[in-house]
């Protein structure tokens, strides 16, 4: 499937679902991140798992952020959908 700015973040959520997932995305700084990320429950710590047992990842209440949770700094992160760059390796396209 090829990215493009309109489907990316719904490509990302759906990876992160059942996934570790790398992917860049640009920071507000304008400084590029590189993550390792993923919503799947069976892999995050329980202590860690949010309070509403994952209806906020099924359902995001605002559709221009993407949270995961980053298995290198083993905590919740997000980022704005508009500054993802590449899933995968996959560089997202402006069409």
């Amino acid at each position: 499937m090829k990215l493009t700015k309109d489907n990316v973040a719904d490509v990302l959520r759906e990876k992160l679902l059942t996934e570790t997932v790398k992917f860049v995305f640009r920071k507000k700084d304008g400084s590029r991140r590189e993550a390792i990320g993923t919503t799947n429950l069976v892999v995050i710590p329980q202590d860690q798992w949010p309070k509403d047992m994952g209806a906020e990842i099924k359902a995001p209440k605002n559709e221009s952020v993407v949270t995961y949770y980053d298995m290198e700094k083993l905590s919740w992160r997000s980022c704005r959908a508009d500054s993802i760059l590449q899933i995968e390796g996959q560089e997202v396209s402006d069409e």
